[in-house]
Order: structure tokens, then sequence, then C-alpha cells
């Protein structure tokens, strides 16, 4: 199909005349589209070198970055990122697209979908991956190690009220769980995307402690899937779904004076061996009064401005610095987390 037609058509189905600037996993296309994009894509190649195309084909960056986070999603296996089976699944040469020329396609075509992404190189394809969403064969083969990091950022999201970034980090502080090349902070936030997500859904909908808040969102918003970054047509990305939805109604949110939290898992060392590891966590911001409280203080003052907290799991080691926030109206602490798992 001719690659303007291809992408009219797309923009058409949306009501559009100009893409919105919604992620590029939000234009969910359809199997069909995908192949005929596909093919779309290897119809421009045969019109000369790739990197001529790309700079005479006016819709073609647009169409390749498109492709380029579906294919992400759809067909990733794991190792390195690279674009060039990206291009080959396509039947484009990757050598005939140079480092300079794909930068500047890929730079065009995700200006035109209102996306700006900065570096280059694998930033560039972080991009792609951040567009595309969660892989599915990472989902479908990996989906039980998924759902451990996921309930476990849960928990800890909904008890410290841990905005996106907190959650990514929590994600990366868990990352040997995942395989090493998914080791990479663009997975880290769609993961973190997908919590929050899921909390969102419950302060929204009020799912906390109901039993089949899947109903209830299907009743009252029946596209609420829409929100997240996977394929929906997929059995294990909707089971990883409906679990995590079901695992956030189940949690009620804990007092505020519970600061610190330790949760125990098995972490595989080898074949058929395990070992026990400890993770605390604890909330960026507490009120000054609760820590006088904890640590059995008189009074504020007696907390100094910069401090340490030391947490022992067998041998005694550093877990957090603080200090004191100048200028609150409640006197409050910020804590910064050096050691999180012991």
């Amino acid at each position: 199909m001719n690659p303007d037609k291809w992408l009219g058509n797309l923009l058409k189905r949306y009501g559009l005349n100009q893409p919105d600037g919604r992620m590029l996993y939000g234009y969910r296309l359809t199997d069909d589209e995908y192949l005929s994009l596909k093919d779309t894509l290897a119809f421009a190649s045969e019109f000369g070198q790739l990197g001529e195309v790309a700079r005479k084909i006016r819709s073609f960056p647009a169409l390749f970055v498109l492709y380029a986070a579906e294919w992400w999603r759809r067909e990733y296996q794991g190792g390195a990122w690279e674009w060039a089976p990206i291009i080959g699944s396509f039947g484009g040469d990757a050598t005939q697209l140079a480092t300079n020329a794909r930068t500047e396609c890929v730079q065009q075509g995700f200006a035109y979908w209102g996306h700006r992404p900065s570096g280059e190189g694998k930033k560039f394809f972080g991009a792609a991956v951040a567009q595309g969403g969660l892989p599915l064969k990472f989902i479908g083969n990996g989906g039980g190690k998924l759902a451990s990091i996921m309930a476990s950022a849960l928990r800890s999201a909904t008890r410290f009220h841990w905005d996106e970034s907190q959650i990514a980090q929590d994600v990366a502080d868990r990352a040997d769980e995942l395989p090493g090349s998914l080791h990479k902070p663009e997975i880290y936030a769609l993961i973190a995307q997908m919590v929050r997500a899921v909390l969102e859904l419950k302060k929204e909908f009020q799912l906390t402690g109901e039993t089949d808040p899947i109903a209830i969102l299907n009743k009252r918003d029946p596209q609420w899937r829409e929100r997240f970054p996977l394929q929906l047509e997929d059995v294990a990305a909707e089971a990883l779904l409906t679990g995590l939805v079901k695992e956030a109604a189940q949690q009620v949110v804990v007092s505020s004076s519970s600061m610190f939290a330790v949760e125990r898992f098995l972490k595989p060392i080898a074949e058929g061996r395990y070992e026990l590891m400890s993770s605390l966590h604890c909330p960026t911001t507490v009120h000054v009064e609760n820590l006088v409280h904890l640590f059995r203080l008189h009074t504020n003052e007696d907390l100094p401005r910069y401090f340490s907290i030391d947490a022992q799991v067998g041998e005694r080691e550093p877990f957090a610095d603080g200090r004191q926030i100048l200028g609150a109206e409640t006197a409050k602490a910020s804590l910064f987390v050096n050691k999180r798992y012991l």
C-alpha cells in the first residue's frame, strides 16, 4: 500500500487529521494492520537504498518508528537492542541506513507523532521501547517473575504513596530477577506505568475490598484497559493485568505511622538454589514526630538536622540518610535510601 495512504487510514480510524501526541502503543494496531504496515515498509524499501527512501518518501520515518515500536512489543525475544532485526523483518538492509541517516529518520518519525526523544543510538531505540510497551514474549515466558515484581512494587507504592519515579527505582532494585536484556530504565519505567495506572484505577473507582474489581471496571469504564502499555488481545498480558488489578483491590492502605517495612523473598542464585533476601522500604518524607516516637527520643529537637538510620539483618548495616526539611509547616524529614537489600 502507498505509505501516505496507510498513514491516512490509521488516523482516519481514530477520527484524526493529525497525530494527537498519544504514546504509539495507544494507536492499538490490529494484527492485520501490523502485517499491512510491514508490507508497506517492504514496498517502500524497493524504491532504492533505504537511506534514500527514508529521505524521499515523506511518511516513511513515521511508519518506521511506529513499526519499530510494534515490532518490539510483538516480536522481541531477548538479546541486544539493535535496529538490524527490525529493519530485516520487513526485508530491508540495515547496512543501507547509516547511523546518521537512521538518527535523522527516527527523529523525524517521532516528531511526526508528537514526540521528541533525547539522545542518540541506543537512546533512540529506548524511545521505541517506551513507545511500544511491554514485550509479549517476555510476558508469556516470564510472567510469573514480572507479576511478583509488580505485586511487590504495588504493595510498597500503596503503603508509602510512591510516585512513578519511586516505583521505577524499586523495580530497578529487583532488576536481577529480569532477563539481562531487560535491565534498562525504559523497562523499569514501563512496569512503573503499569503499577501507577492500577493505583489510579483503584482510587478513581474505589476498588479497595471489592471481590470482583474487573467486573466493576468493565461496567463503569469499558475502555479501562487502554491505559496500559500492553497488547490487549494477548492472553498472558490480560492475565497479568487482571491479576494486578485484583491484587490492588485486596490491599488496604495502612497507617502512615508504620514507616518502615521489610519484605522477604527467595532470590535464585543457581539452578535449584535460592538465597533469602530482605527488602527494606520506607517513605521519602516522614513527620519528625513519628521518628522521635519510633526512636524513643524526648522531643523533636533531639533529632539532629542530619542523621543516618541503620538496619540489622544479621549484621548491622547503613540503610538510609536523613535530613530535616527546613521551612515546612509541620516538622518533616527526607529519607534517602542507601541500601535497600540486606
